[in-house]
């Protein structure tokens, strides 16, 4: 990598390795400057080590971080740095979180880090606010318990995934009206950032996000009047692609823009 080199994740990273085939984000040569993973979407990372940073080993500035089974090692600044700016959703377990300069995880973020069950470099626990002498822990993040030995990527923690949907099948709205709300639902609060795909007459339209324990969005479809008679008009949604959520029931509604204007009939006189 060139210097002051840095992977970016606005989209989608999934790092999914296994115990045969692990994966490992490092410094491409002794002579590279490598700051890191810097996060602002949503990142999956399974057996995967992250090391080397000349900074950060993960740095989360927004999105979603879910880490297990993963080392994060000698990087000189902090193994996994949450930002506050726009509330971010970090989940680690079984991760072995050993051997950076600064500490182990640091987050001045309010939405708790979910850090229980991973291993800090001591059967003590974590520094910084834990009782130990492993990596330090700064910041709002619940570490307790913690693995006294490395990890053997055995799980603890069961994830809430919650289902997400329409709120109803089917929506109405005039042609006056301007916008047409589209409510669509999560049927549980998730601890971490949930998103899915509003498709619209199966053109992906926006990106639908709940962050920590939110359960409902309104989406504002913008309704156009025109002058012709044409009927009322039938819009197809459809939600896709979800992270952090599982598709519910409707995941499909129908939109009904009922047409304003009205057919005038005159009278047909026959004159002799």
């Amino acid at each position: 990598m060139p210097d002051n080199s840095y992977l970016e994740v606005e989209g989608q990273l999934l790092a999914l390795g296994t115990a045969v085939s692990p994966i490992t984000f490092t410094n491409a040569s002794t002579e590279s400057l490598w700051s890191g993973i810097h996060i602002s979407g949503t990142a999956v990372l399974t057996r995967t080590t992250i090391s080397g940073s000349i900074a950060n080993g993960v740095t989360v500035n927004g999105g979603t971080l879910t880490a297990t089974c993963s080392v994060f090692t000698n990087n000189q600044g902090i193994g996994v740095f949450v930002d506050s700016d726009n509330n971010p959703s970090v989940f680690l377990d079984n991760n072995d979180i050993v051997g950076n300069m600064i500490a182990g995880v640091q987050t001045t973020n309010t939405i708790p880090v979910d850090a229980r069950y991973n291993w800090w470099g001591a059967d003590d626990g974590p520094g910084g606010n834990g009782p130990g002498s492993g990596d330090a822990v700064f910041g709002n993040a619940n570490y307790t318990p913690w693995l006294t030995a490395p990890s053997t990527c055995t799980p603890h923690v069961t994830q809430i995934v919650p289902t997400v949907q329409f709120a109803q099948a089917a929506y109405t709205a005039t042609e006056t009206a301007e916008t047409a709300a589209i409510t669509i639902t999560l049927d549980q609060p998730a601890p971490m950032t949930a998103t899915v795909v509003l498709l619209v007459n199966e053109m992906e339209t926006a990106v639908i996000t709940f962050t920590p324990n939110i359960t409902q969005h309104t989406y504002l479809f913008t309704v156009m009047d025109d002058t012709l008679i044409d009927g009322d008009e039938q819009i197809m949604l459809r939600l896709a692609s979800p992270m952090g959520a599982t598709l519910g029931t409707p995941e499909t509604a129908v939109l009904t823009i009922l047409d304003n204007e009205q057919a005038v009939y005159l009278p047909l006189i026959i004159r002799p």
